[in-house]
């Protein structure tokens, strides 16, 4: 393996701890700024922000101040600092972000979409797994201290969630449904999992990407849905050479989630906690339309490898 940049020869835990640092201090240094913005757009002290204020006289400046800092966050913490980490590195055969494909094809794209989609429907009975698990096994404190860590999330998700305009709306859609899937594919499988898979094997390079995407979400009730989302994202990665198709698979997702909540009947912070029960057939349909994704996907696939 040859490396131009000065990380040549260093092993992978020097290679993640040199790009955990860059994104440690980029994300600081973005989040100064956005500090900066939010007493200047909003007139607000980001040290004084309070979930409770969303809510009240003054809630679309807080609520949009919130969005602020979980923007400029995200992009320093898993663009910015991975971009740099890139730059430096100056690695041409382990990073694939510049060589995927420029344009999308239509097909495969609406496959990937349709696939996630039903995905999501299966991945719900994990969720189920997961809980009834953690339940099962874990002592009752901890058990505990995860169901309120998950109410806790959806009372922060909340935050970004609600609105009261078409133009809150918007501001939402690009914070919560956009900016992740961009950010998080660059980091996760654009960078990272690209990294591992010089050192590690394919394979392994996939499960792992896939459990550090589940633990940094820190959602411990969702543990195993966020890691096999992780772990469908990158096999997308992987077997269509591009970083466009998981980022389009993510930000269907999002929208999904996101669709699903704002039309609940139920307040926004009580849907995303309220954990319904799904019909049987709805995951063996689900399981079907799957598995026929998968089927015209790798088709397609193949087709497209002979163009």
């Amino acid at each position: 393996m040859s490396t131009l940049g000065f990380l040549e020869g260093k092993s992978i835990i020097v290679r993640l701890l040199f790009l955990l640092s860059l994104m440690l201090v980029f994300g600081l240094l973005f989040e100064l700024l956005a500090f900066a913005l939010v007493q200047v757009f909003y007139g607000l002290s980001p040290f004084g922000l309070s979930i409770e204020d969303a809510f009240g006289p003054n809630g679309i400046a807080t609520r949009n101040a919130f969005r602020m800092l979980q923007f400029f966050l995200i992009t320093g913490m898993f663009v910015v600092g991975p971009g740099v980490y890139v730059s430096l590195s100056k690695n041409p055969n382990t990073f694939t972000i510049a060589a995927a494909n420029s344009t999308i094809d239509l097909r495969l794209a609406l496959t990937v979409m349709l696939g996630v989609l039903s995905f999501g429907w299966m991945v719900e009975g994990l969720v189920r797994i997961n809980l009834l698990a953690f339940e099962a096994f874990f002592p009752a404190d901890w058990f505990q201290y995860l169901l309120l860590q998950s109410e806790e999330s959806a009372s922060q998700m909340a935050v970004f969630l609600t609105s009261e305009s078409i133009l809150e709306d918007v501001f939402t859609l690009i914070i919560i449904a956009f900016v992740p899937a961009l950010a998080e594919e660059y980091l996760f499988r654009g960078v990272l999992q690209e990294e591992l898979k010089n050192f590690l094997g394919i394979k392994t390079s996939i499960l792992i990407t896939a459990t550090l995407f589940g633990l940094t979400h820190w959602q411990g009730i969702n543990f195993l849905g966020l890691v096999s989302f992780g772990w469908l994202l990158g096999s997308i990665k992987q077997t269509s050479g591009s970083l466009w198709f998981p980022i389009l698979a993510h930000f269907t997702n999002n929208v999904f989630v996101l669709i699903q909540v704002k039309s609940s009947p139920l307040p926004i912070e009580e849907a995303l906690k309220s954990l319904s029960v799904t019909p049987i057939w709805h995951y063996l349909a689900a399981t079907a339309v799957f598995t026929l994704c998968m089927f015209f996907y790798f088709r397609r696939i193949r087709l497209l490898d002979k163009l």
